[in-house]
């Protein structure tokens, strides 16, 4: 037997015309399974009336308000102290670097202020050259693609950025509710 807009129309909210409900009525007198879906339906329904609502503890929006703040703070904590370690990390990984660097020319501290200064000129020439590459290459660009180009061209790599950093504040964004 076929149940299905019976059912449908048992389970339903919305009003049912004359001949449905008389359609219903008369297929209620005849199904034993869809009587027992009216009659339960009906005390589910009447349950879901006579039931009185339970309100949250007294209190519950101002506990709940606090541990999310404490959450965020721990958080925040969190990837303050990953950072930290991060940057030291990085800055003891450099001096070691240096300091391995230099342990050649310990012997005399000229040659570690000649080694320093070298250095430090060679870190401005590549920094120039970089300029210099940068600003020959942005010119001879300018000059072969239309205004509207580079500044469509602009907004994209602006667009990319944002959504590059969109990206990854939601990796490291933790989406678990602690309870």
């Amino acid at each position: 037997m076929n149940h299905q807009p019976f059912e449908n129309w048992l389970l339903s909210e919305e009003p049912l015309s004359d001949e449905q409900s008389k359609e219903l009525l008369e297929h209620l007198d005849t199904c034993e399974t869809c009587c027992q879906i009216d009659t339960g339906w009906n005390g589910v329904q009447d349950l879901f009336h006579t039931v009185p609502e339970i309100a949250p503890a007294p209190g519950f929006t101002m506990r709940w308000q606090t541990r999310l703040a404490e959450q965020r703070r721990k958080h925040q904590q969190r990837q303050s102290w990953f950072f930290l370690a991060a940057t030291s990390g990085i800055a003891l990984a450099l001096l070691a670097a240096l300091g391995l660097g230099v342990t050649g020319l310990v012997i005399e501290p000229e040659q570690v202020l000649i080694f320093v200064v070298y250095r430090l000129t060679m870190l401005l020439i590549t920094v120039q050259a970089a300029e210099q590459f940068m600003s020959s290459a942005l010119s001879s660009i300018a000059g072969a693609v239309p205004f509207a180009v580079l500044i469509g061209l602009s907004g994209l790599a602006t667009m990319l950025s944002v959504l590059w950093f969109v990206l990854v504040k939601q990796l490291i964004t933790q989406r678990r509710i602690i309870q």
